[in-house]
């Protein structure tokens, strides 16, 4: 509530989860490429496998600050003074259900057979194109919370 009822306080939360997505893409864009992936090796239980990453996943998502700071820098945008309760929480809602759903989607693609090779081969173009989306998505949020001052 702090944060909605002080514009000043808002902005400065909506810029800095916009540089911090940027951060985040240029991060990705510029890390060290990992290893090949040759130690990984294909799930043996397609069930257990499964359970294993719903769990793990859940886990990430809830125990992860990262992931809390992620959601903040990209929703404050959508944060607006006038929200009632029920806005509120159909925002956090909308929030939970992409961070499950992304889980479940990586999950389901993961344990698919033959995913993993071919993730691997294609690593380089999917974390460039991922950073730059990312470094995208955060300068096109900068932009949108300085010209939404003017």
């Amino acid at each position: 509530k702090v944060v909605v009822s002080t514009p000043a306080i808002l902005m400065v939360a909506q810029l800095f989860g916009a540089c911090l997505v940027s951060y985040i893409g240029f991060r990705i864009i510029s890390g060290k490429p990992g290893p090949s992936g040759s130690n990984i090796s294909p799930p043996t239980s397609p069930s257990k496998t499964l359970i294993q990453g719903a769990v793990e996943g859940f886990l990430i998502s809830i125990l992860n600050p990262k992931i809390a700071i992620f959601f903040l820098a990209i929703f404050s945008h959508f944060v607006e003074q006038h929200m009632g309760w029920m806005a509120t929480g159909l925002l956090s809602i909308t929030a939970a259900s992409i961070d499950a759903g992304w889980y479940v989607a990586v999950t389901l693609t993961l344990t698919t057979a033959g995913m993993i090779p071919l993730l691997q081969i294609h690593n380089s173009a999917i974390t460039k194109t991922s950073g730059t989306l990312l470094i995208l998505i955060g300068l096109y949020l900068f932009w949108s919370t300085i010209l939404s001052t003017l």
